[in-house]
């Protein structure tokens, strides 16, 4: 059985410090985005950024980003973003990331798989691509004018120039635990199935690098989607290009509660509401 309550990682990066902690009151908002904008909601003193994936990352294919949420003066920001980190923050049962503070130097932030974050002094790429289990690690580089995930997958530049004023230079999650399934068989189905719809993405296939756990390598897989309206696969946190995969009740509930997840059809169908009182009431 997988986790239910949502688990955050909060970092303070003044003080070199992290904790763990879960949320069970945060269940109902179901993941990715709607998690993360009650995070930044409960944290928007001194929070630089919230990261946060959903309860599907990991587990099907086209389900592949993370969702990044700031507090600027016009109001909260949302970024979705490919690459490994998704995947990677599930493996080392992460939900959500708290960003706060801002460190006296330059930092590099390593979360290692027994679950350790270490806050070093910013390294060498040398240094720092040693930190880790290969295949199972993936990071964020952030820069003044360019972020990326995995040197390759943009990040949102506002957002990582706040980070990189926060100084926090490099940010690493390695995990070696695997993802268990509450019906495996039920599962598997499931899994085939929705792997046989890439026809219904928006976008072709293609060869590029392809955001993790997603066989498509499409042509924005450098990029990302801004589609506010996608309330669904932006808390699942699911390829936005997938909407019409990941848009279907019956098959978002069928996913979860192959996984373990016990929520109701009434649960999904007041999410909408939900995200926009969230998105109103900062």
């Amino acid at each position: 059985m997988v986790t239910f309550a949502p688990r955050v990682l909060d970092i303070d990066l003044e003080k070199r410090v992290a904790s763990f902690d879960t949320y069970p009151d945060l269940t109902p908002l179901l993941g990715g985005l709607a998690t993360g904008l009650e995070l930044l909601r409960q944290h928007k003193e001194n929070c630089l950024a919230v990261l946060s994936v959903g309860p599907l990352n990991g587990f099907f294919p086209f389900v592949s980003k993370f969702c990044a949420l700031s507090i600027f003066p016009e109001g909260p920001r949302e970024y979705y973003i490919g690459g490994r980190f998704a995947l990677i923050m599930k493996f080392a049962n992460i939900d959500s990331l708290i960003v706060r503070g801002v460190a006296s130097e330059p930092l590099t932030l390593s979360v290692e798989p027994s679950g350790r974050v270490e806050f070093s002094p910013d390294l060498q790429e040398e240094e720092f691509l040693k930190i880790g289990v290969a295949g199972r690690r993936s990071f964020i580089t952030f820069g003044n004018n360019e972020s990326l995930v995995d040197n390759y997958f943009i990040f949102d530049q506002a957002i990582g120039r706040k980070l990189y004023m926060g100084n926090l230079r490099r940010f690493l999650i390695s995990a070696s635990s695997s993802l268990k399934v509450g019906k495996p068989d039920e599962y598997k189905d499931i899994y085939s199935e929705i792997l046989k719809k890439g026809s219904e993405l928006e976008v072709s296939y293609s060869d590029r690098s392809s955001c993790g756990l997603c066989p498509a390598g499409c042509s924005f897989s450098k990029e990302t989607e801004e589609r506010l309206e996608l309330v669904y696969s932006h808390c699942l946190v699911a390829c936005g290009f997938a909407s019409r995969i990941y848009e279907n009740i019956p098959r978002i509930f069928s996913c979860l509660n192959s996984i373990g997840f016990p929520y109701k059809h009434e649960d999904l169908e007041s999410l909408p509401e939900k995200i926009r009182y969230l998105r109103t009431h900062f």
